[in-house]
């Protein structure tokens, strides 16, 4: 190690998720994991619904709720290609979004969150 090594990891994530009305499928949430860290270093990445995943809309009392699938932590060793997975790592980009029921409630552009939650381990 002389001092410039260049450590560093980059977690891209989507600042929006859009859902058409009456869309019942599956939305991504997918995040990507750039990395390269000290040996024995990794990243741990998880999403998670905010709220409930209720989601409001302005003039309404009604909510819409969205479930969130493939959020749990995931970690990521020190070596990391955006967008691939290695043989015997778990794939961690394939969060998604889904909301299951739109009746009962008017058309509107009702809005959620997610929170991407990026902790950096040191390398022992």
């Amino acid at each position: 190690i002389d001092g410039n090594d260049a450590y560093s990891y980059t977690v891209t994530f989507p600042a929006t998720i859009s859902v058409a009305w009456n869309d019942t499928s599956a939305q991504p949430a997918t995040y990507k994991v750039e990395s390269q860290l000290l040996i024995g270093a990794s990243l741990k990445v998880s999403v998670a619904p905010v709220n409930d995943g209720k989601m409001t809309a302005t003039g309404t009392d009604k909510t819409l709720t969205y479930a969130l699938a493939g959020g749990a932590e995931v970690v990521f060793p020190e070596v990391n290609e955006a967008g691939t997975t290695k043989p015997g790592e778990k794939d961690g980009t394939n969060a998604t979004v889904t909301i299951s029921n739109f009746s009962g409630v008017p058309v509107a552009a009702y809005e959620g969150t997610v929170t991407y939650s990026v902790t950096y381990v040191p390398a022992p």
